[in-house]
């Protein structure tokens, strides 16, 4: 008779939870690949491909990159045929001999499992844990030897061609993805003046920045990229937090501390999560008061403006550029309610800043309105190509925030490093116009080639339901190479799902063309419909379900292509292809 243990409430409650989200196929998993010198590529174990395309956990132990390290940094090409460390060979004899560690083999027997319905993550987790002979502890990792530190080379030149050597050996069981899931929207994580940079600012001063920034954290470095930013946007001042997150927690925090008026937060429907957070955050202390508005439109939020008591502050928070559907914020209409009820306005121009404008400045100088907007508020970890966040606003904004933002009070400043990555970024994008045109005429070639509504590099492909949205990804993924996520609640609404493309500078045309082609091939056996619709004397071919909600999207989208916000970002927009 099977003995069962005591199962603790937290586990019951825990292993429920993820167990629901993986029947409703909406458990994400991360996904580990081998980074590559470029903004749109990477390698992923074959193993690991075959699992992701399923929907499965990653396989224990699928890679081990000692020997890829090794190589790369003695620049020397892959052994991929040698065994693995003696050390690390004596303690894994069960297991495949080579580089990559597998799964455990199929006579490896497993405990029967105590209860019904345990989620597949945490079986394969402990599966891959009962697999090790020294059970109850990791395999130790094989670092390379200490020495290796100097034979690093010194030019990117010299490091590349060993990094593509040892990814095109046809013995390493590695396989090329084209990535269309990021955020790179102008290719500049893997410019060489950005990696040189960060390269330098490591050598000479270290990583870490060792405090935060009120304490000791603050360099020359980071000054000297608050007031770049501060010219980008046209701005007093600039103060950098760790992420774009921590931005916007630390500014709506802020501004409804300050112990006089009652604050009222209006926000966007669609806004995103850290606005959501940082609002509702903001309200604890009882101080402000959460009003949200429905998605870009006006007459709904100037009623509840009307509504305003008198002697309360009011604060508007919008994104500029919008992470799932791609459209924009209305920032003129905005603007002129600002001009009638002067409520304090924010924008957040995470995915616009260096993508839309003249200068790179973001939707908010493309509409020309960039001196009416109160609080800019960015990322550095989308189209900068690096990491971070930044409140570019008035020296007594920065000044607030700076204090009582707590989410950069009691954060760590930015690593010098990746201050220097920005910063060469920022030049780079002033330096290299080609790039903002070069991603929006990718955006015009695959709206037009796809027949879909495209407002932005952030392309939604609006499927239906989860399974469809996955069987889509899935298809893309293990037949093409290509990786497109898709999107599923809580992120959309249900009934919404989408894959979501993202397109950089980096991309090439044959990319995009490859992507339309795969898109297509891969739809029509996945019960994903093809609606043709006359409107305006053209023919719009979109990729969707059939269910109400999707079909509904994909008619709001079609409708912003036509918007007045939407032309204003034409400029940018290449028709010749």
């Amino acid at each position: 008779m099977e003995t069962r243990r005591d199962v603790s409430p937290w586990e019951q409650e825990l292993c429920g939870s993820v167990l629901q989200l993986e029947q409703r196929t909406l458990l994400r998993v991360q996904r580990p690949t081998l980074p590559q010198f470029s903004s749109v590529e990477a390698l992923i174990h074959e193993h690991d491909l075959d699992a992701w395309a399923v929907g499965h956990p990653p396989l224990p132990n699928s890679i081990t990159t000692t020997k890829w390290r090794e190589a790369i940094m003695a620049q020397q090409p892959c052994n991929v045929c040698s065994n693995v460390t003696s050390q690390h060979d004596s303690q894994n004899k069960h297991l495949t001999a080579g580089p990559f560690l597998l799964l455990p083999p199929s006579s490896v027997q497993t405990e029967s499992d105590v209860r019904c319905g345990k989620p597949s993550i945490v079986q394969a987790w402990e599966e891959g844990r009962r697999g090790s002979s020294t059970a109850g502890a990791a395999p130790p990792l094989n670092l390379p030897p200490s020495d290796l530190q100097h034979q690093v080379p010194h030019s990117l030149n010299s490091y590349l061609p060993h990094m593509r050597d040892c990814a095109q050996n046809p013995t390493f069981p590695l396989k090329r993805l084209k990535l269309f899931s990021l955020n790179d929207y102008l290719g500049l994580s893997a410019h060489p003046d950005v990696a040189t940079a960060a390269a330098a600012a490591v050598s000479q001063f270290g990583m870490g920045a060792r405090s935060s920034g009120v304490v000791g954290g603050t360099s020359a470095l980071h000054r000297e990229l608050e007031e770049g930013l501060a010219t980008l946007k046209g701005t007093q001042d600039c103060l950098l937090c760790p992420t774009g997150f921590a931005a916007n927690m630390a500014v709506l925090t802020a501004l409804t501390s300050m112990g006089g008026r009652r604050v009222c937060i209006f926000s966007d429907a669609l806004n995103h999560a850290s606005i959501i957070d940082g609002a509702r955050l903001a309200c604890r202390g009882g101080s402000a008061t959460l009003h949200v508005y429905r998605h870009k439109d006006m007459a709904h939020l100037e009623q509840l403006l009307g509504s305003l008591p008198s002697n309360a502050l009011a604060l508007v928070i919008t994104d500029s550029l919008f992470s799932m559907d791609g459209d924009f914020a209305d920032l003129q209409a905005l603007a002129a309610l600002r001009a009638r009820y002067g409520f304090l306005l924010a924008v957040d121009e995470a995915h616009a800043t260096l993508v839309c404008g003249d200068r790179g400045a973001g939707a908010a100088e493309a509409l020309g309105v960039s001196d009416q907007v109160d609080i800019h508020i960015g990322t550095l970890s989308k189209a900068f190509g690096a990491l971070g966040g930044f409140v570019a606003t008035s020296a007594v904004i920065k000044a607030l925030v700076l204090n009582k933002g707590r989410a950069h009070v009691y954060s760590t400043a930015l690593p010098i490093p990746v201050v220097a990555a920005a910063q060469t970024a920022l030049a780079v994008s002033n330096r290299e116009h080609w790039r903002r045109p070069a991603v929006w005429s990718l955006v015009e070639r695959l709206s037009a080639g796809l027949g879909v509504p495209a407002l932005s590099p952030i392309v939604p492909l609006v499927v239906g339901g989860e399974a469809e949205a996955m069987g889509l990804a899935s298809k893309l993924l293990k037949e093409h190479g290509m990786h497109v996520p898709a999107i599923r609640p809580p992120t959309v609404p249900r009934g919404t799902c989408r894959l979501r493309v993202s397109l950089s500078a980096a991309h090439t045309v044959a990319d995009v063309d490859a992507l339309m082609a795969a898109i297509k091939s891969s739809s029509g056996t996945l019960n994903v419909s093809t609606r043709h619709e006359e409107k305006a004397g053209s023919q719009s071919n979109a990729l969707l379900g059939n269910d109400q909600p999707s079909l509904m999207r994909l008619q709001y989208l079609e409708a912003q292509a036509h918007t007045p916000v939407a032309l204003a970002m034409k400029p940018w927009k290449k028709t010749s292809l």
